[in-house]
């Protein structure tokens, strides 16, 4: 089924389809120029939108060296211009 990124999150999204009824709560994500499908949990249904929980097969950002500290300014300089090229959410700009 196909359906389209309202918003995005590093923690989930909302959907736009005419079909969430027809689905289960747990799903699988394809997103164009994502090497991986995500699994996620719709949250919540409203109409042709609907809340998904995403669950990223990975529990710590690889770019970051721990959750808990703060990257220096230089280095946040460098995560900001690698996203920057990357492109927006998904890659979308």
């Amino acid at each position: 089924m196909r359906c389209h990124i309202v918003d995005a999150s590093k923690s989930g999204c909302r959907l736009e389809s005419d079909q969430f009824d027809k689905l289960p709560d747990e799903i699988e994500i394809s997103i164009p120029k994502l090497d991986m499908p995500l699994v996620g949990t719709i949250v919540w249904r409203s109409g042709e939108h609907a809340g998904v929980s995403l669950n990223w097969p990975f529990s710590e950002n690889p770019e970051s060296k721990s959750p808990n500290k703060r990257m220096k300014p230089e280095e946040e300089d460098a995560a900001r211009a690698r996203r920057r090229a990357r492109g927006g959410a998904f890659g979308v700009r």
